[in-house]
This record gives structure tokens, sequence and C-alpha cells, in this order.
């Protein structure tokens, strides 16, 4: 039998390869230890699969990713022999050499390569450039890009993959490596991916034969635990130079808020071998605070575990402004966490949609500027709810051409749920029949700067025109 010793061997954290040669230098060939974890005391759980290469053309494993524990030396003997018997004399090759030479320098790898250490010293470093697609993306680890429902991620995402896959980058800036990008999908079919991509493409003057090949759309349904493996070969075969996971959620396929899921979830996403660029939802309250000036948008977190933003190297949240509508989309971009690098102003982007007449995505551009828009309400941080509910009456209920505002009945009220007694506020009767609200006299507490909301002139002539108060300008 020919012996199976000394491979070329490969060693990555969860993965380590052993291809065998023969002394002419043809591949006899591989054993592979996959999805390497630590189970508890004595458990070092790996898949193991086994290729043949003598005389076969076929890419199928011989044996495909049985599941075992590498430290239990009895067990281990036992499924050794197992494989062993399954393999026979395929290749007349030393399998029961080959194999326990594999698990040897496997635990040995793996124990020796878990820790790495080393004197630092100060001088000349060439630490390249820290960005994939400056300033969006970075280069290694996970970058994360999260907003409400709505928000526009999901193309922003195709429209950086295309600069990556392109060479041509975005807003004027080209990404440090070209090639083409996985994106893995763990909530849509292929068809709306394709709509998407096909009207980024459109807008940036693409033909159609210019966009194959540059992304690769993978259709997932499980978790990402369950397509990790498939996802790392895919990134080994094609050369990917970047992964964008559509969404953190599901891909999680645990509690979200459970940080134990997210710190894992996290560590596979390194193990892919590729710059990271992961999708992950927020809440709509969160972002309408936010659009509207109500929250800072460094408060603005994704759902769930805090480790999410944490564990990211960069992340960026897109908010989208209550002024947009569905053709013309305003949404700033915040960048809400930067390691080793200088945190980023944010970015004001302006969205062109168009749709045909069966509401089928046909074309998609985005627009970048220096600055943020501003919010729509000025000093609006210290807003509560009842006086973000009396804004949008006031938005609401006004006759532009004589710039009134429908006075606010107590029935009004308790239909918005604005609590009369937390307003500092009074409620009176007028003509014997309706009750209105006024604001108690030199109250300036809800009072809206004019240079902040639009409709600030029409809560004047309210005051007005209900309570028969005048205010100086300093009040309005």
């Amino acid at each position: 039998m020919i012996p199976l010793t000394a491979p070329k061997s490969i060693f990555e954290e969860d993965y380590h390869q052993h291809k065998f040669y023969g002394e002419d230098g043809a591949h006899l060939a591989t054993i592979e230890f996959d999805d390497i974890d630590e189970e508890g005391s004595g458990k070092l759980f790996c898949e193991i699969a086994v290729w043949c290469h003598i005389g076969n053309t076929d890419t199928r494993p011989l044996i495909a990713f049985e599941r075992v524990n590498l430290l239990n030396r009895g067990a281990a003997r036992g499924w050794l022999m197992s494989v062993v018997s399954k393999l026979g004399d395929i290749g007349a090759l030393n399998w029961e050499q080959g194999l326990d030479f594999a698990v040897h320098e496997s635990i040995v790898a793996y124990r020796s390569t878990s820790s790495e250490g080393g004197w630092l010293a100060t001088g000349d470093l060439d630490t390249g450039d820290p960005y994939l697609l400056r300033p969006f993306i970075a280069s290694t680890g996970v970058s994360l890009l999260y907003g409400s429902h709505g928000s526009n991620k999901s193309m922003l995402a195709l429209q950086w993959a295309i600069g990556v896959a392109t060479g041509k980058g975005f807003n004027g800036v080209k990404p440090l490596k070209t090639g083409p990008v996985l994106y893995v999908d763990f909530e849509d079919s292929p068809e709306p991916h394709q709509f998407r991509l096909s009207a980024i493409a459109d807008a940036l003057g693409m033909k159609e034969s210019e966009v194959t090949k540059l992304i690769w759309h993978e259709r997932v349904k499980g978790n990402l635990k369950d397509t990790k493996r498939r996802l790392r070969r895919l990134v080994r075969d094609e050369g990917f130079a970047l992964v964008i996971i559509d969404s953190i959620g599901l891909a999680r396929a645990a509690d979200v808020s459970g940080s134990e899921a997210t710190i894992k979830l996290f560590k596979m996403f390194n193990q892919l071998g590729a710059s990271i660029l992961a999708l992950d939802h927020m809440t709509k309250e969160d972002n309408k605070r936010v659009s509207t000036g109500r929250m800072d948008y460094r408060e603005a977190t994704p759902i769930g575990s805090q480790f999410t933003q944490s564990s990211a190297r960069l992340a960026w949240f897109i908010s989208i402004l209550p002024q947009s509508t569905a053709k013309v989309k305003k949404a700033n971009l915040y960048n809400t966490k930067h390691n080793h690098t200088p945190q980023h102003s944010p970015v004001g982007l302006t969205i062109n949609l168009d749709w045909n007449d069966k509401d089928i995505l046909t074309k998609v551009e985005f627009l970048t500027q220096e600055d943020a828009f501003e919010a729509l309400v000025a000093d609006a941080m210290k807003m509560t709810k009842a006086q973000e509910l009396l804004v949008w009456h006031f938005s609401q209920q006004h006759d532009p051409e004589n710039l009134k505002v429908m006075p606010m009945t107590l029935t009004e009220m308790r239909k918005s749920g604005i609590n009369a007694s937390t307003i500092r506020g009074i409620v009176t009767e007028k003509d014997g029949s309706a009750r209105w609200w006024e604001q108690l006299k030199g109250s300036k507490q809800y009072i809206l700067t004019p240079e902040g909301l639009e409709t600030a002139h029409f809560v004047r002539q309210l005051y007005d025109s209900v309570s028969g108060t005048q205010y100086d300008d300093d009040d309005a």
C-alpha cells in the first residue's frame, strides 16, 4: 500500500486540510477537518471529509463530513477504523496511516495556534489601508450597515458591491481590492435581488454583459452555521473580495438578544476568509427619532444583543428622513462605530428610484453630499411623546391659505394619546359645547422654534386664535 505521511497541510482556526502527494508529485488524497469547535472539556468536535484523487475525477468526497470528537481516543480509534473500512483498498492507499497522522497534526496545530503572541516593537510599519471601500467597508473584520425596514440598506449594499466588483468604487473612491462579491441572502428570493442589481447597473450605464459574474447570489434558508462550509469553499474557489450577509438576525437563527449566539456568529463571519459587510435591522421608532432630531444617532443601535455593534469593526446607520417620497428618498449615513480609525462625519444621501407600471424597480441612482441633511425639528432632543403628537397635529390640521390651525379638542387628544395633565396646558370650554387645549400663559415648554419646523407659524396662529394671547418673537 502507498504510505500517506508528511502531507502539505494548512491550518486555520476551525479548518485543517491535509493534502497527500506521491514521490512523483501526483496528488493522492485530501483529508479535511472542518468546523472544529471545542465543546467542553475533552471534546474537540469537527467534521471529517476524505477525497481520493487516484483515477477519480469525481469531486465529491468519499467520506462526507462525519462529525467526530478528536480527543476521545477510544471513539476516535473506532471511527477511524470505520472510515478505513469504508474506503477499502481505493487507490491502494494506507488510509489508517494517513488519518492517524492528520488527527495528530490537527490536534497539535489547534492547541498551539489557538493563541498567538509576540514582543511589540516600534518602527516603520506597513499596516496597509484599513478600508476595502473607504470609508464604508473595512478591509478586515466585519463592517455593519443597519437601519429600519425600508431604509434601502440592501440596495446600498449592492451599490457598494458593484463598486468593489468593477473597481469603480463609490462616491469617487476606488476600492482597495477588486473582485467578485458573494451576496448571502437569508431573507429573499433571487428575483428582487436581480431587479435591484439591474436597476443599479442601468443607472451606472452598465450593459448586462458587464454585470454578469460580478455578484454571486446565494439564497440560504437555514442559518450561517449550516451553510458556513459551502460559503467558505465558494470564497476560496471564486476569490470573492467581499461577502455581504443579509441579514444578521436570520443568519443567527437564535434569540437576537442572546450574547452567546451573537459572539459565535461574528466568529463564523471572520472564518469565511474575506471582508464582511453584514446588514441588520433596527426599530422603526429609533429611526424616526433620529430623523426628526429627537435622538442622537449614536444612541440608535441594531435590534438585539449589544455585541452586534461591539463585535463589528466599523458600523454605519442609514436613516431615512420624513421628507422622502416613493421616488426620491433622503437619507443620512452616520458612522456609529469605528475601530482603529477616526470617526467619519455624517454623509447625506439622495436615492432616486424609477418604477414601471407593474411597480417593478427599473432604475436606482445614489447621490452623495458632504454633509448630512438637517433635522426637521430644532432642539428636538428634549421633545417628549406628547410634543411629538402635538407637532403631528399642527402639521396635519391646518389651512395653508389662511395660515390657521384647527384647535385640538379633548376627544382628539384622547385619540392621539396625549395626557392633558402632563403637557402644562389647560382644557377649557368654548360656547358651552367644545373643549379646547390651551397652553399655560408664559410657558415655553411646547413652543417650537420657527427655524426648526415649517409649520411653527401655524402653531402661533393657534395660540393667537384660541387663547387670545399675543407672543413676542422670542416666544414663537
